[in-house]
C-alpha cells in the first residue's frame, strides 16, 4: 500500500533500522524534528514503533528478526510518497521485487 504525505517545502524524515528492542536516547535527540520515522525492520518490539511515533509519524516494516503477534501486522515492505519523492522500505535488499 502507497503511503502519501502532503506536499510541502522541506521535510525531516529520519531513517533507522535493526534497534533489536533498543531505542537509545540519542536515536530520540537526533529524531526530535523529524517530520516522519522510517523504521527500516528489525525492530525487536512494539514500544520501539511507539516510542519513535510520540515523536513524528512512523512507518515500520518487518525485519527477519521481528516475531509474534505484535509483529505480525508489519508489512514486509513499503511504498512511501513524500511530496515528490518516492521510498521503496525494506529491510533485506535481496527480496526487493520490484517491476518495470
Amino acid at each position: 500500500m502507497l503511503k502519501q504525505f502532503a506536499a510541502k517545502d522541506k521535510y525531516l524524515v529520519g531513517v533507522i533500522s535493526d534497534t533489536h528492542g533498543r531505542l537509545p536516547q540519542s536515536v530520540l535527540a537526533a529524531f526530535k524534528d523529524a517530520d516522519l520515522i522510517i523504521h527500516a525492520g528489525d525492530i525487536g518490539k512494539q514500544q520501539i514503533i511507539e516510542s519513535l511515533g510520540r515523536i513524528a509519524p512512523t512507518i515500520g516494516v518487518q525485519g527477519n528478526m521481528d516475531m509474534g503477534n505484535w509483529a505480525s501486522h508489519l508489512p514486509a515492505q513499503e511504498a512511501v510518497k513524500v511530496s515528490k519523492v518516492m521510498l521503496h522500505v525494506i529491510h533485506d535488499v535481496n527480496k526487493i521485487e520490484l517491476k518495470e
